[in-house]
């Protein structure tokens, strides 16, 4: 019965009564037979037992194989042939006499439903066990319910997930899954009788031990025979580990990874809400925006691990001080903010006091007390009305001012805060503005050769004249540029334009062929890794080679980021560009800093320069930087030449080349000519003076020396030379141990010790280990109404201790107490004692005091100023004296 004419419909016709005849094919034997089942399907194959072969079982699993999927019968005489194998392998047994009745096509036809029901049925199981394999190999939980909510299958994921094994969980109800006070059964079944399906509902449910998981439910409906809902099947799959990443990736967008504090996105969210409540309540938030003071030198003299540690100290110390509704954050840097409703000004400026009052803690870092302070800015709403953003600012505003009237301190936004502020945001856009038109304009001021040879080069200084507020000078404009971001850009424009006008300038007979121009480079362009190519781009396009090109850079620009700025200065070296290292000595690091960076220049800053002539100090500050450079073939350029006088000490220095009024202020490029040489033949030099209101205190003696150097020496009173014998030793062994030192003391001690130090002290100062200044030039400059100015301190006796501390250990002698008392001034030498503790908290150094031992006032000192060495001018240690 060959299946190919499409005779079988007619067959399984109702009544199963034929439409026409069957078609047939009869084989001869066995083997023609296996050769036409391989070529064609059929519905039935009939083999008769007594064909040749037939007995064979191997034939008849042969014919099976063959004849997959249609009926097998065996033709026999009669009944009986149960052994026979086709009887045992066959679908039916046929007797020969039966096919001849008129039914004989409906036993067939019955034979062949039945098979290729047996067949399909074989292939539903072999699909069910397939499906129930794939379904307990999946790590989802998958499982089947009544529509009564009674679980009727549970795959092996389930029971991972939840902890039941399919014994302890079929028959129960679904329910037991959910943990208490979550109804969501009656929801999902409305869902699913309206046909409908549940997708990725995440939710959480509960598993054998009580734990609660989050998991993300998918439930299908399943209809019955007839069409009706008999059940669901339920997919759920655990999603703890990416709840708890996103929970982890919003901790981490939204808290510092430092203190663990919310960041800004939190506080502007924050802070978003509340005033929208006091909108509707009328209560008053506060704002206070924390700036440590002078954080940085935290981290210069003890590394960032340190002052990581101190933010973390603060951090805990505000966590502290405020209550649950409150709201402490930090920005970034030293910079907190706390967030306080229901808090009026007249509160607020009491918390800030506390503030400082708790910051003021000195903070143990390694065993010793660092001392640190705040500043506070506070802005209040109501009365101020602003949206989170401009509160920020407001408070922002509001600590800037606190700091430029003395640190330490908090202070309340005032209106006229935010007009400063409006009038910054205006003339930045401005500035933008005329970056973009091309508005602004570059001034050059030349630079002279000291050994004859004129016109060296020109540095290329910004100007902006703007069209209703006039000239802004750049000290204006280059800050406001880099606090609104975009001082790269200004960078570029001054280098682009600096590039084009030294390429005219040459061509034109202007400039010599051989000057180079210098462009100065802010701290952001220097750590962009795009710079070499900048330039590079910017050279190429203007028609300059690299070698008329010296680029600057400062020592405080560099240690924003070392690594990434040594990479830009190498790279502008392999182009062929010079690099100068400009106010050199005014920044943060340390004349190592000429050895370990490729630069070709050395800028002495204009602070040296000035005093020169007057100042000893500053010569032989000026004198170790010359001679330094010259030692390592770098070029030096003093900057700020205004007299004769300041030109001929620098020629007796040494010193390449100069810049200054002397010659030229910054002009256009058609006014920039050659200037004449100023020589400094003839010209007399005034000898070093004391100047100030102690001048005439030249004649105390006040002489210091190391305790441990000294305490043999006995006390007596000789010449100068030899009363400074053992000071000198002193001072020579600490500096051959590798110690700095500094010494502040009057004109005459200073120069006795010189004389005993004798030979080392070139060296020394050379080195950049030995520093002098001058005990009363020192306190006129940080006493400018009697009592010692921190902020001044800092920035004169500091920063010279800070530059001396990247070299060693630190040793200091000061006449400044001494002086002081000498004078019966006993409030001020307290406070320059805390100024020195104060400096001792940050800094590895030692500091002894001085004084005369003829003086009563020295006796008086051992009772009121006890934290430091106190040694007499002849070396005698004090008796009463207590050192910590």
């Amino acid at each position: 019965m060959d299946a190919g004419l499409g005779k079988i419909s007619a067959l399984t016709a109702p009544h199963d009564e034929p439409h026409g005849p069957l078609a047939l094919l009869r084989a001869p034997s066995l083997r023609s037979a296996l050769d036409v089942l391989t070529a064609r399907s059929f519905d039935c194959v009939v083999v008769d037992l007594d064909l040749p072969g037939a007995a064979s079982a191997d034939a008849w699993q042969e014919l099976r194989r063959a004849a997959a999927g249609a009926a097998l019968l065996a033709l026999a005489d009669h009944h009986g042939h149960e052994d026979h194998p086709g009887a045992q392998l066959a679908d039916d047994v046929v007797v020969r006499s039966e096919l001849a009745t008129p039914d004989a096509h409906r036993t067939v036809l019955r034979t062949v439903r039945q098979v290729r029901l047996a067949g399909e049925l074989q292939r539903a199981e072999e699909s069910a066990r397939l499906l129930s394999a794939i379904v307990d190999a999946t790590p989802d939980a998958v499982f089947s319910k009544s529509v009564d909510g009674v679980i009727t299958s549970w795959n092996r994921g389930a029971q991972q997930l939840y902890g039941y094994t399919p014994e302890e969980i079929v028959g129960e109800h679904v329910s037991i899954l959910h943990p208490p006070g979550v109804e969501e059964y009656a929801p999902i079944m409305s869902v699913l009788l309206r046909g409908e399906s549940v997708r990725a509902l995440e939710t959480v449910r509960l598993t054998k031990d009580g734990r609660m998981v989050d998991v993300s439910l998918t439930v299908c409906p399943v209809y019955g025979g007839t069409g009706e809902l008999s059940g669901a099947s339920v997919v759920a799959r655990n999603i703890s580990d990416r709840r708890e990443l996103e929970t982890e990736l919003v901790r981490a967008f939204m808290h510092d990874g430092l203190t663990g504090l919310p960041n800004r996105a939190f506080l502007v969210d924050r802070l978003s809400r509340l005033l929208a409540q006091s909108a509707t309540t009328g209560s008053p938030v506060a704002v206070f925006f924390l700036d440590l003071d002078d954080f940085k030198r935290i981290n210069e003299a003890q590394g960032h691990f340190a002052g990581d540690r101190v933010l973390g100290e603060v951090a805990t110390r505000l966590g502290g001080v405020v209550r649950p509704v409150d709201t402490v954050a930090r920005l970034g840097g030293d910079e907190f903010v706390l967030v306080c409703p229901d808090t009026d000004m007249e509160a607020a400026a009491r918390f800030a006091q506390r503030i400082i009052e708790e910051l003021s803690r000195p903070v143990r870092l390694e065993g010793r007390a660092v001392h640190i302070s705040a500043s506070v800015g506070i802005a209040v709403s109501p009365p101020l009305e602003a949206d989170a953003e401009g509160l920020l600012r407001h408070a922002d505003a509001a600590m800037y001012e606190a700091k430029a009237r003395g640190r330490s301190r908090s202070q309340i936004f005032d209106v006229s805060f935010a007009e400063r502020s409006r009038d910054q945001l205006r003339l930045a856009g401005d500035l933008r503005e005329a970056l973009a038109h091309d508005l602004l304009d570059v001034h050059y001021q030349p630079v002279i050769g000291l050994a004859g040879s004129g016109l060296v080069g020109f540095e290329a200084l910004a100007r902006w004249e703007h069209p209703t507020r006039g000239q802004v000078p750049p000290g204006v404009f280059v800050p406001l540029a880099e606090h609104s971001g975009f001082i790269s850009e200004l960078d570029q424009w001054v280098l682009r334009r600096a590039c084009r006008d030294t390429r005219t300038g040459r061509a034109a007979g202007l400039l010599p062929r051989d000057a180079r121009v210098s462009v100065n480079l802010s701290a952001r362009s220097l750590g962009d890794p795009d710079l070499v190519r900048i330039v590079h781009d910017i050279l190429l396009a203007e028609e300059l080679p690299p070698q008329a090109l010296i680029l600057e850079i400062t020592e405080t620009a560099l240690m924003q980021d070392i690594e990434q700025a040594r990479l830009s200065l190498e790279g502008l070296r392999t182009l062929g560009a010079g690099v100068a290292l400009d106010d050199f000595g005014t920044g943060y690091s340390s004349l190592s800093f000429l050895r370990e960076l490729p630069v070709t220049q050395v800028k002495i800053d204009r602070s040296f320069i000035a005093h020169i002539a007057g100042n000893g100090e500053d010569l032989l500050i000026t004198q170790s930087i010359v001679d330094l450079a010259r030692g390592l073939g770098l070029e030096t350029v003093a900057e700020g030449v205004e007299t004769q006088e300041q030109l001929a000490l620098l020629n007796r220095l040494g010193c390449t080349s100069a810049q200054g009024h002397l010659w030229s202020p910054a002009v256009p490029l058609d006014r920039l000519a050659a200037p004449d040489r100023r020589t400094p033949a003839g010209v007399e030099v005034a000898p070093l003076a004391l100047r100030g209101r102690h001048a005439d205190r030249g004649g105390r003696r006040w002489v210091r020396g190391r305790r441990r150097h000294l305490a043999d020496t006995a006390p007596h009173r000789a010449s100068e030379a030899t009363v400074h014998d053992p000071v000198a030793a002193s001072v020579r062994a600490g500096l051959d141990a590798g110690e700095a030192w500094l010494v502040i003391a009057v004109a005459e001690h200073r120069a006795a010790l010189r004389t005993g130090l004798g030979p080392s002290h070139a060296p020394a100062v050379a080195r950049g280990d030995y520093v002098e200044l001058d005990a009363a030039e020192v306190l006129d400059a940080i006493s400018p109404d009697g009592v010692p100015d921190t902020e001044r301190f800092e920035r004169l006796v500091g920063d010279v201790v800070r530059r001396l501390h990247a070299r060693g250990p630190v040793r200091i002698y000061s006449e400044l107490s001494g002086l002081l008392l000498r004078g019966r001034e006993v409030p001020a030498a307290l406070a320059m004692e805390d100024l020195w503790s104060g400096l001792e908290q940050t800094i590895d150094l030692t500091v002894w005091c001085g004084y005369d031992p003829d003086d009563p006032a020295a006796r008086e000192h051992a009772s009121l100023c006890t934290r430091h060495e106190h040694v007499a001018w002849p070396g005698a240690p004090l008796r009463d004296s207590t050192a910590s």
